[in-house]
């Protein structure tokens, strides 16, 4: 597998030291300074950086996707609870392939093309 390293850059990556991003000024100046009304968020801990980058952009007004297929935690009893929690206060869950195709359904494009590509290689 490649490394994403080199897409890394001070623009899109953040350091943090809070369980939520939202209270660190930097993450939410540079956020607020893009267009996009939409967050789509993976990762680990599901119980602790999952949830509270979530709720902290639905108090902004964000509409906020969690890619299940990426996110994970030590527990599915948790995680679990942590997801029926989410659900109830309007987070959509939904999996890496259909965030994907919303993004282009148009197969027939260049950017289509890439994204079929893309979710013939996502793991199950």
């Amino acid at each position: 597998m490649k490394s994403l390293q080199f897409l890394q850059t001070s623009i899109n990556t953040f350091h943090r030291f809070d369980s939520n991003p939202f209270e660190d000024t930097l993450f939410v100046d540079q956020l607020t300074r893009q267009p996009q009304k939409t967050i789509v968020i993976s990762g680990f801990s599901t119980e602790i950086g999952v949830m509270f980058t979530a709720l902290g952009a639905l108090r902004r007004g964000y509409r906020v996707i969690i890619a299940i297929d990426a996110v994970g935690s030590r527990s599915t009893r948790t995680e679990n609870a942590v997801i029926n929690t989410l659900t109830s206060v309007g987070v959509q869950i939904l999996p890496l392939a259909t965030i994907a195709v919303s993004l282009e359904s148009d197969f027939s494009t260049p950017i289509g093309k890439k994204v079929l590509s893309c979710i013939g290689r996502i793991k199950q």
